[in-house]
């Protein structure tokens, strides 16, 4: 009968760093039916490459005001070093 090498190891042939061997009619691999152990596989992350991410808005585009605003002289001015012209 042929063995299969499974992908992945199980989390028993996994901890014990072993060749995870799965026969074609079993459940169980190999080592965890001689050991009596439960046979479970973790779920695989995904591979390949990440996706992109969403830029922010630039600063220019967060904070577009009139840089040659001028201020009345009820409001206030950012700075105490802004002087307006009355």
């Amino acid at each position: 009968m042929p063995r299969n090498h499974s992908t992945h190891a199980c989390t028993g042939c996994a901890m014990a760093k072993r060749r995870c061997i799965l026969m074609p009619s079993e459940t169980k691999c190999v080592r965890c039916q001689n050991h009596k152990e439960i046979c479970t596989f973790k779920p695989q992350k995904k591979r390949g490459p990440k996706p992109k991410r969403v830029e922010s808005p630039s600063v220019k585009e967060t904070f577009s005001f009139n840089l040659n605003y001028r201020f009345l002289p009820d409001e206030a001015p950012i700075s105490f070093e802004f002087q307006y012209e009355l």
